[in-house]
């Protein structure tokens, strides 16, 4: 899903726990270097999350959601996932996305998503159950669709959400 680019995602409740949070680098399994916003709770409460964005790739709103995540005891990482073809990590208003939607390839997409699920360090997982079977029919459509990602990344590890 799509947001403006001065849009925040919403504070479902108050933070549980304290949280650090900070651009970072990660290096892809082909070796390529790309960015990503990592948010760590002080208290991990819960499941660790890869965030994948809407197509203009990683921006103000989801670092935010990261660390939104984090403040409810969930470590997060958001990836961006042109960094073989931008030749810069600014995702801001003006970045011509659709440029280089047609240069992202679903191998070197899932390599970046394993790269951040191995950079938390845990398996990434929703529960309970019921959010689970929410994901999957929402995964269904959209960003899932057209990287077709679920094939190599088991849903226990990683589950993929353009909602």
């Amino acid at each position: 899903m799509c947001y403006d680019d001065d849009a925040q995602p919403p504070v479902p409740t108050a933070p549980i726990t304290g949280t650090s949070a900070s651009g970072i680098r990660l290096t892809s399994a082909d070796g390529t270097v790309f960015a990503a916003y990592e948010a760590r709770p002080d208290d991990v409460r819960g499941p660790g999350v890869v965030i994948l964005p809407d197509l203009r790739g990683l921006h103000d709103f989801y670092k935010q959601l990261a660390v939104r995540l984090a403040e409810q005891g969930h470590p997060a990482i958001a990836i961006d996932y042109y960094g073989r073809t931008a030749t810069d990590d600014d995702r801001g208003e003006d970045f011509p996305f659709m440029e280089h939607v047609s240069k992202l390839g679903r191998e070197s997409i899932q390599d970046d998503i394993m790269a951040a699920a191995d950079r938390l360090g845990r398996p990434a997982v929703a529960r309970p159950a019921r959010l689970l079977r929410r994901h999957r029919r929402r995964a269904r459509g959209g960003l899932r669709r057209r990287l077709a990602a679920g094939a190599r990344l088991p849903q226990r590890q990683v589950v993929l959400s353009d909602k």
